[in-house]
């Protein structure tokens, strides 16, 4: 999860409407590990893959393991604030969009993340 520091607010990414799973629903932006590869290494991946963010693995601060309802296994959900120098660009997905606490908490969001909400403050 990214927040930024300034405002506290949250991106979220709406998916495309072609998507298998959870089609046009807004959720946390992750990515799965690959084969071998540690949970901070894919979220550092991700975010420059999907969001052109430049992070670094030692910024990231681990929440919980998350069940996703469509798949096996468990995810790492981690927290970042967003680098000051930086702006997420989207290159997956319908839009995105920064959002208050109170706001995620009415949307329904894919990938079971409204599970995740209680360990954001």
């Amino acid at each position: 999860m990214i927040r930024n520091k300034e405002d506290g607010r949250y991106l979220l990414v709406q998916r495309d409407a072609n998507c298998k799973y959870y089609p046009l629903q807004w959720s946390f932006p992750g990515e799965h590990s690959r084969e071998g590869e540690d949970p901070g290494d894919a979220a550092v991946r991700g975010a420059e893959e999907e969001l052109e963010l430049s992070l670094s693995k030692e910024t990231l601060v681990p929440l919980v393991e998350h069940t996703q309802p469509h798949a096996p296994g468990t995810t790492q959900a981690f927290l970042v604030d967003l680098p000051e120098d930086q702006t997420p660009v989207l290159k997956e997905g319908a839009a995105l969009g920064w959002f208050t606490l109170e706001e995620i908490k009415g949307m329904s969001l894919g990938f079971g993340h409204q599970d995740l909400l209680q360990y954001l403050t």
